[in-house]
């Protein structure tokens, strides 16, 4: 039977970025009292919650603390010990589940959990020894990618190997991480890319499940630079991809919002590249172009509320904002105001650096998206014109 958290509670939410901070801003707008578990007392969530709880990994008092103000505890980030999360959860639950995000925080358990779910995923091979990674180089052939099974994000843990005599220079730190046994990789067969997309999907506790449709997305050097709503994919390739991020979503039980990413390579083929167990970064245009964000349907699923409308009142394209942009000075943030049409979000972080996301644009568009796509690239290169 569902729970149903209603305003006045507390919701407390583990992790101080700006997906907390947007979390934060949503869950006060809806009479909800904000506690986080930060890191850093000035954090970007921290910097709008009613609470703040600074938590250096090891004081589990600070942890009794935090769960025994909160009524429901989340998270916007996957970088969390399960024994932080068993322990909180002594005291409060905590959604989505410890045993959904242990899943989706290790690239090698994710792969395996969707190729026993007979999902489509670049063939892959997971190693933990120096003989493995030999044997699998020879099976999955080159080009690919190894990738460390923990802590990636933004490509981070990844190396691109294109032939033998490259590997045997760029693997020379990796086997000797194999012969401690200090970590576990993945490697993955390359595959040449026409198109990413995502689905930003929401499931609640009675297993009421909405998603925003497909969206497209491009990154540059492995951080995502923009997103556009209304993908331009056949209806039945955009209802296989839905399809898949409901079958996923089911399976894990899921509660909250959730992003499964897809590759779609330039011969047609569709792989689900990961699953993000948490509100993401090609959802942001959601806040601004949906009835309902991403951002509520989150408080809703975990709160045991029913789930809002995702119907989109505009066409929509998402830019990040990284701090290359302030590398010589402020960015000329009157472009940004000389439409009605685009949304400046900034996370209030205190020091820009580069391809660290400081911020994103919207900009709506009532034709397409990319007519959206087009001005939302010119405002972002206009604010670094001096």
């Amino acid at each position: 039977m569902a729970h149903h958290i209603f305003p006045g509670s507390t919701l407390g939410i583990i992790g101080g970025g700006q997906l907390g901070r947007m979390l934060t801003l949503e869950a006060k707008a809806n009479g909800y009292y904000v506690c986080v578990l930060s890191e850093h007392a000035n954090s970007p969530a921290a910097q709008v919650a009613d609470k703040v709880f600074v938590f250096d990994g090891k004081d589990l008092e600070v942890l009794a603390h935090f769960a025994k103000r909160c009524h429901i505890v989340t998270f916007e980030f996957e970088h969390i010990l399960q024994d932080h999360l068993e322990f909180i959860t002594q005291y409060v639950p905590i959604y989505p589940s410890p045993e959904a995000l242990f899943l989706t925080q290790n690239r090698a358990r994710e792969k395996t959990f969707l190729k026993n779910h007979h999902l489509p995923i670049v063939p892959f091979e997971i190693i933990e020894t120096e003989e493995e990674l030999t044997k699998a180089l020879s099976v999955i052939g080159f080009p690919c990618v190894l990738k460390t099974a923990d802590f990636g994000y933004d490509g981070r843990g990844q190396i691109k190997l294109l032939s033998n005599e490259q590997a045997l220079f760029l693997l020379i730190p990796v086997y000797a991480q194999l012969k401690k046994r200090n970590q576990t990789y993945v490697l993955e067969r390359f595959v040449a890319l026409q198109t990413e997309v995502s689905v930003v999907a929401a499931r609640g506790l009675t297993g009421e499940y909405r998603d925003y449709d497909v969206i497209e997305n491009l990154h540059m050097e492995h951080v995502l630079d923009y997103s556009c709503s209304h993908s331009r994919l056949p209806i039945n390739v955009k209802t296989s991809l839905r399809d898949m991020t409901y079958q996923i979503a089911c399976a894990l039980n899921f509660v909250g919002v959730l992003c499964v990413e897809f590759f779609i390579t330039s011969d047609g083929h569709v792989f689900i590249n990961e699953i993000a167990p948490r509100p993401h970064n090609s959802g942001h245009l959601t806040i601004d172009a949906c009835v309902c964000s991403q951002f509520e349907q989150q408080l809703r699923a975990v709160c045991g509320l029913p789930l809002g409308a995702v119907e989109y009142h505009h066409h929509a394209a998402m830019v990040n904002l990284l701090g290359d942009l302030w590398q010589y000075a402020s960015p000329q943030w009157m472009h940004v105001y000389q439409s009605p049409l685009i949304k400046l979000h900034l996370y209030g972080k205190n020091k820009a650096e580069e391809k660290r996301k400081m911020g994103h644009l919207t900009v709506l568009s009532s034709a397409s998206s990319k007519e959206a796509l087009t001005r939302a690239l010119t405002v972002r290169a206009q604010l670094s014109l001096r």
